[in-house]
């Protein structure tokens, strides 16, 4: 997949990583994704395949129709391509905001509601990313002990 990604063969990549039993477009979006980002490969990707390297789950479902203002942030009219494709359209880096994305709704908001609040004032959101920081920093000094 790292030299496919080399080359610039996304496509040829993404369908074989999906040929694998159990593995559907969002992991091997992710698996590519992380390649893209560890081995700094993207900009050998060809603008046209970028959306390949954006998994789309919930949180990041949700993030991105918060953003685009749509009523509904569960609408599943919206399919996964669409999503991937608007963080391409609309980001400088959509590989790290897909990242961030998630990172922050499943393990910082942890709920539709903290994130819409978070997405809607950002006073919220840098409160809840500093509670989350500070457990994390808890829980370190309660394995070192």
């Amino acid at each position: 997949s790292k030299k496919d990604l080399a080359d610039g063969k996304v496509t040829k990549a993404w369908e074989r990583i999906k040929k694998i039993r159990g593995v559907g477009p969002k992991i091997a979006s992710l698996l590519l994704r992380d390649i893209a980002v560890q081995f700094e490969l993207i900009s050998k990707i060809p603008p046209q395949d970028r959306w390949l390297l954006q998994p789309v789950d919930v949180w990041v479902r949700r993030a991105v129709l918060l953003l685009r203002g749509d009523k509904e942030w569960d609408n599943p009219e919206i399919p996964p391509q669409g999503i991937a494709e608007w963080l391409v359209s609309n980001c400088t880096e959509p590989e790290s905001t897909n990242q961030g994305m998630w990172y922050f709704g499943a393990q910082v908001a942890e709920s539709k509601f903290r994130l819409d609040k978070a997405i809607k004032d950002v006073d919220y959101a840098r409160k809840i990313y500093q509670e989350h920081v500070a457990n994390l920093k808890a829980a370190v000094a309660a394995i070192e002990g």
